[in-house]
C-alpha cells in the first residue's frame, strides 16, 4: 500500500471537468485522517473501516479551467476535514479495499458532484437507489452526458 496522486478528467457534454486527488493508505484506526467515531461510526454505524483501507483527499476541483472553490460548501459536496490536518477528504464511509475501488469512489464522487452542479440536488439519495457504483456512474453519466476522458496514477511527488 502506498500513496498516489489521481488525476481524473470528465467531459461532461462541450464543457471539462478536472479532479486532482491524493489516495493514503490507511493500515489501521490511528491511521485514519477521518475520525473513526465522529465520521464512519455517525454515516455508517458499527464500521469503522478494519485492515488495509484508503481515504481520498481532494485537492483540485476545475470546471471549464475555473476552479471550483469548495470549503464553503462541504456538506453539499459529501466532503469533510480531516480530524488532524484540515485537508479535505471525500466522504465515503465505507472501506476502500484496493486502489481500483479508490478510484471508482473518487469517479462515481465526481460525477455526482457534477450532477449537483446541473440538477441542483444532492447525488446520495441516487447512489442508494443504484445497484452498485458502476450502476450508478452510468445512469448519471447517460443523463448528464458525462463521459471519462482521462484516469492517470502518478506519483504523489
Amino acid at each position: 500500500m502506498k500513496k498516489a496522486k489521481f488525476y481524473l478528467t470528465l467531459s461532461v457534454g462541450s464543457d471539462t471537468a478536472n479532479f486532482i486527488a491524493i489516495l493514503h493508505p490507511i493500515r489501521n484506526q490511528s491511521q485514519l485522517n477521518l475520525h473513526p467515531r465522529k465520521f464512519y461510526q455517525a454515516h455508517y454505524p458499527a464500521k469503522i473501516p478494519a485492515g488495509p483501507h484508503y481515504e481520498l483527499e481532494l485537492l483540485y476541483f476545475f470546471y471549464n479551467d475555473d476552479e471550483i472553490v469548495i470549503t464553503d460548501r462541504l456538506t453539499d459536496f459529501h466532503l469533510q476535514i480531516a480530524r488532524k490536518k484540515q485537508k479535505i477528504f471525500l466522504g465515503w464511509p465505507k472501506r476502500i479495499s484496493n486502489r481500483l475501488q479508490a478510484q471508482r469512489v473518487l469517479i462515481a464522487w465526481a460525477v455526482g458532484i457534477i450532477s449537483v452542479f446541473k440538477s441542483g440536488s444532492d447525488f446520495y439519495p441516487k447512489i442508494l437507489d443504484a445497484a452498485d457504483l458502476n450502476d450508478f456512474i452510468n445512469k448519471i453519466s447517460r443523463i448528464y452526458q458525462i463521459k471519462i476522458k482521462e484516469l492517470q496514477e502518478m506519483s504523489p511527488h
